[in-house]
C-alpha cells in the first residue's frame, strides 16, 4: 500500500484520529505500507522503519528511535526534530566515553564508533534533553532571554557563550522572568556527536 501525504489536508484532531486508524489497519491487515510524509511526528509515530531522503538519496534507514536519538548526519538530526548545535573537537575517545571540547567547556558523551582525537564534530543537544537546574556533568550557565508557554511544555530561549539554546520544560509550574540565570545540563547518552 502506498500512501502519499494522506493526512495533509485534515485538521489537527482528525489527523491524530486517522493516524491511529491507519496504525490499526496496518496491524490488522499486515500489509507492507510505504507512507510518504514531511510531518516528523507522523513519521515517528507510524513507522516500523523510516528512511530520511535528501535529494533523492537515503541519508538514513532505521527504526524511528534510532533515527531520532542517533541520527547519521546533521541533516537527519535537523530534519527529524530540533537541536541546539555547538562546534567541537574530540579530546578523548575510548571504550568508556568520548570527551568533546567546545566553546562552553568539555562535554562527556557515551562512546561512539568512528570518533578519534582532534576530530572536528558537531555537538547536538535536543531541547527536551537540556535540563534546567542541571547537574555538574555536562553543565553550563545560561541566561533566560524569553519564554514561550505552550501548555504541556514551556520553551526557554537561553543564551550561553554567544549561542542561543532552546530548552523544553515539561509541565512547568512557575513562570521565570527574562534575565534569570540558570544552570543547565545534558546527560551523556543524550548528546548527538556528528562529524563536522
Amino acid at each position: 500500500l502506498l500512501l502519499d501525504e494522506p493526512l495533509s489536508n485534515l485538521d489537527a484532531r482528525l489527523r491524530l484520529e486517522m493516524r491511529d486508524e491507519i496504525r490499526r489497519l496496518h496491524s490488522e491487515l499486515k500489509l507492507t505500507t510505504v507512507y510518504v510524509t514531511h510531518d516528523q511526528k507522523e513519521a515517528l509515530s507510524l513507522a516500523n522503519r523510516m528512511a530520511v531522503l535528501k535529494g533523492g538519496v537515503v541519508e538514513q534507514l532505521a527504526d524511528p528511535r534510532t533515527v531520532y536519538r542517533r541520527p547519521s548526519s546533521r541533516f537527519v538530526a535537523d530534519f527529524i526534530g530540533e537541536a541546539n548545535w555547538l562546534e567541537g573537537e574530540i579530546v578523548r575517545a575510548d571504550a568508556d566515553a568520548a570527551v568533546i571540547r567546545t566553546g562552553l567547556g568539555e562535554f562527556a558523551s557515551t562512546p561512539r564508533a568512528g570518533l578519534r582525537p582532534s576530530m572536528p564534530v558537531w555537538l547536538g543537544i535536543r531541547p527536551e534533553a537540556l535540563h534546567a537546574g542541571g547537574a555538574e556533568l555536562n553543565g553550563f550557565d545560561a541566561e533566560l532571554h524569553q519564554t514561550n508557554y505552550l501548555g504541556e511544555i514551556e520553551e526557554y530561549v537561553l543564551q550561553a557563550g554567544g549561542t542561543t539554546f532552546k530548552c523544553f520544560v515539561q509541565n512547568p509550574e512557575l513562570a521565570l522572568a527574562a534575565g534569570t540565570r540558570l544552570k543547565v545540563s545534558v546527560r551523556p547518552d543524550d548528546l548527538l556527536v556528528l562529524p563536522r
